[in-house]
């Protein structure tokens, strides 16, 4: 009922850390703000600094300006500001832009990871998980989701319980995937719900809970995942475990398709006929 996948999590999880005091308001207010912290920054403020970096970066109170989100960043970054250096980190990752480095958004990423921040071992564990720009690595894909996981950032232990299911850098554990599902699901990783639910709908690792799979499927279609309302339909369509409403499941489908789930569009499309 549900394909597993990793992708939709490294593109939502590729963001920047945000800097305080800033909040997109009218153009006046905004460049007033990009002058204050440039001040700040001048006189050796190394907040004001990172959140400089951060306003060029998302054109904030001034023209986007990569070139110049990186010296600011990096200025704040070698004054020990670790946001700032997770967000150098993004920026020599993205693969859109010609600042594309990933020698050197692995550096920027380990120097925030080694000292707490738990994005930024996501963010390395996720490019040796793809291996897109970098040979694969499962097995330091697991370590850093581990590490990360154990320290509170729940999304690391969403990305960890399929490897667990599937083998994948560590040994098949498919009592410690439900338990990483649950911890993230009940951190408020929404997909961790769904996942859940599916393997309580299949009774993988465990028995069949039709009735628990339904609640945690339409927990996360309430909270927005187009993956949850479409599994949820499939159940009112077929009748498992929940009566039979053909009704419910269009609604269910329509709203998923919505959400960006084209497998919904074909089930909605195939139910009207």
């Amino acid at each position: 009922m549900e394909k597993i996948s990793l992708k939709s999590v490294f593109l939502a999880l590729f963001v920047v850390l945000s800097f305080t005091g800033v909040a997109q308001a009218t153009k006046k207010k905004d460049e007033e703000t990009f002058l204050r912290h440039k001040q700040g920054c001048a006189d050796g403020y190394i907040e004001g600094c990172g959140t400089l970096g951060y306003m060029y970066e998302k054109g904030i109170g001034t023209e986007q300006d990569f070139t110049k989100a990186i010296k600011f960043y990096t200025q704040a970054c070698e004054g020990n500001l670790l946001k700032a250096c997770n967000n150098l980190g993004t920026i020599y990752e993205a693969t859109n832009t010609l600042n594309h480095d990933i020698k050197k958004a692995l550096t920027y990423y380990a120097k925030a990871c080694d000292k707490g921040i738990m994005l930024s071992c996501f963010n390395i564990a996720t490019i040796y998980h793809e291996g897109t720009s970098l040979p694969q690595s499962l097995i330091k894909a697991a370590v850093l989701y581990d590490h990360s996981c154990r320290n509170g950032f729940a999304q690391s232990c969403y990305n960890l319980a399929p490897m667990y299911l599937n083998s994948e850098g560590v040994k098949k554990d498919t009592a410690k995937a439900i338990k990483l599902y649950k911890q993230a699901c009940k951190a408020g990783v929404i997909d961790g719900c769904s996942s859940l639910g599916v393997l309580y709908l299949k009774g993988i690792g465990m028995k069949k809970d039709h009735q628990k799979a339904s609640t945690l499927f339409k927990t996360s279609c309430e909270k927005g995942l187009a993956l949850g309302c479409t599994n949820l339909g499939l159940m009112y369509h077929k009748g498992t475990g929940v009566e039979k409403n053909y009704k419910k499941a269009a609604i269910l489908f329509k709203q998923a398709c919505k959400g960006g789930d084209t497998k919904a569009c074909n089930h909605l499309e195939t139910l009207n006929q």
